[in-house]
């Protein structure tokens, strides 16, 4: 069974008391989760650590809860370990049409989903670096990332 974070894109707002940022960071890379700094329609979790209340970014989560699960540290540490499962996603207030190829819709859905979060994963990388064994390591890959994009722009794909 995959982890619940695996593929999914988690912000962290405030100070960790148990671990570092990093350490929380390498923590979800190495189970498959995206972090991110900026939270869109796209983010799946906030992570709220002490001192969260008082940012503006913590009001952004909150004017986006329709869309996204905000999670204390406990919650978090407890998903990651594999204790408990997240709650279940609020629901939305959005109407969903249904389109007249489904089998299209889904699969160029499939495909923006999946270039969203290769997109998020080289960012967070390249900002961020890479947890190993020797410690972080920073490759910046967002130029080849741009440059696979414009090759495939050029090939008509």
């Amino acid at each position: 069974m995959a982890h619940p974070f695996k593929d999914k894109i988690i912000v962290f707002i405030g100070t960790p008391e148990r671990f570092t940022r990093k350490e929380a960071r390498n923590e979800l890379l190495v189970i498959g989760g995206v972090p991110d700094e900026r939270i869109t329609a796209y983010t799946n979790f906030v992570i709220a650590f002490s001192g969260a209340e008082k940012t503006k970014l913590y009001q952004r989560a909150l004017d986006y809860s329709r869309l996204l699960t905000i999670l204390t540290e406990e919650q978090f540490v407890d998903i990651l370990e594999g204790k408990a499962q997240p709650p279940e996603k609020p629901q939305s207030d959005v109407i969903c049409i249904p389109s007249k190829n489904a089998e299209a819709h889904d699969k160029a859905s499939e495909k923006f989903l999946e270039e969203n979060l290769t997109r998020k994963r080289i960012n967070s990388m390249a900002r961020h670096g890479v947890p190993t064994p020797g410690g972080q390591v920073k490759v910046d890959m967002r130029m080849l990332e741009k440059m696979g994009r414009v090759a495939k722009a050029i090939k008509g794909e």
